[in-house]
């Protein structure tokens, strides 16, 4: 027995589990767990439990339905509500990848990209083979204005997912940002390989078709190509 922050109120589970499995089997638990989805969400939008995979270890039942019923307030983006049963899933005993990763989620769209970037390098630690981890990662750390770990995740990202046009343009502007702010500094080979850098990912961008990043992309190509040619004016 236990109180549930969500709802304010005393959930009883009479039956104990020896292992998670168990969990996602039994009938009873799935019953409560859809009826605290309609309480949530008035039935709206679609909903199923996870795969027991995602689980690490003899995660308890309690953790469970607090991870579960985050998954509810993301989809619905209760952005608030989802970090708070993620954190107590996490406290419950749910360490593992994707805990880590949705509480990022949530920290990310409610706008702490400091706290996004701890959970999701986590995350990427856990499970370095997720592409999606390590683009959210990225955009973390470019909202935070360093463009250079943004660079890096999103260079990883396009390792698992390499025809990803947004995560190309996303990484174009990374560089030039980061060939921005090495200018400022004077660090002028910086900026060079930075630019350089933008100006290789863009194209690429540009030579994989009309897209919504097309127009931007020419923008930004001709920017990095301007200001490589400054800098190596200046370094004649």
């Amino acid at each position: 027995m236990y109180i549930d922050p969500a709802f304010e109120k005393v959930l009883v589970f009479d039956k104990k589990f020896k292992a998670p499995e168990e969990v996602v089997k039994d009938q009873t638990f799935r019953d409560k767990l859809e009826k605290y989805r309609e309480e949530a969400t008035g039935g709206v939008g679609n909903w199923k439990i996870n795969e027991i995979g995602v689980i690490r270890g003899q995660t308890n039942m309690e953790a469970l339905y607090y991870f579960e019923l985050g998954n509810i307030h993301l989809s619905n983006q209760q952005w608030q509500d989802a970090l708070i049963n993620f954190q107590t899933a996490l406290q419950k005993g749910m360490d593992n990848s994707i805990t880590h990763f949705n509480i990022g989620q949530a920290y990310h769209q409610l706008g702490d990209y400091k706290q996004a970037i701890k959970h999701l390098d986590y995350a990427v630690k856990m499970k370095n083979d997720e592409s999606a981890y390590y683009y959210l990662l990225g955009r973390s750390y470019f909202l935070c204005g360093d463009y250079e770990n943004a660079a890096a995740n999103f260079r990883m990202e396009l390792k698992h997912a390499p025809k990803d046009v947004q995560t190309m343009y996303d990484l174009g502007v990374s560089y030039n940002n980061a060939g921005r702010d090495a200018l400022v500094k004077r660090d002028y080979d910086k900026a060079l390989f930075f630019y350089a850098e933008a100006e290789h990912v863009l194209r690429a961008a540009i030579r994989a078709g009309p897209n919504e990043y097309s127009e931007n992309a020419v923008i930004l190509l001709k920017n990095a190509q301007e200001k490589k040619a400054e800098i190596e004016k200046l370094a004649k």
